[in-house]
């Protein structure tokens, strides 16, 4: 990500903080969740870059549930997955759905 941030390419640098969360959530490293998704939801709303917003929400309502706040954790999603929708995206919802069962499984 250096490399990106150098380059100074946000589209770049936005897309390869969602896939550093992504991996991060497969690792089960809540931190780095945290603070990829945080700066993706950040500079994706400072760019106005739509379509990224819903990934970070998700990603940080997943976080949200396993900390323990499952109500607000489950909404983040829900709302995740509803912006998403609404780009016409449908590639990733398999595995944000997967996000909220295993929110749900928390509880």
């Amino acid at each position: 990500m250096r490399l990106r941030k150098k380059l100074n390419d946000m589209h770049a640098l936005v897309h390869a903080l969602y896939w550093a969360a992504h991996l991060a959530y497969f690792e089960d490293n809540p931190a780095e969740v945290e603070r990829f998704a945080s700066d993706l939801m950040e500079r994706s709303t400072r760019q106005n870059f739509a379509t990224w917003q819903p990934h970070a929400r998700i990603l940080r309502g997943w976080l949200r549930s396993a900390s323990g706040d499952l109500t607000l954790g489950i909404s983040w999603i829900e709302e995740g997955i509803e912006d998403y929708r609404a780009t016409g995206a449908i590639v990733a919802i398999p595995f944000f759905l997967s996000l909220k069962a295993r929110a749900l499984h928390l509880d």
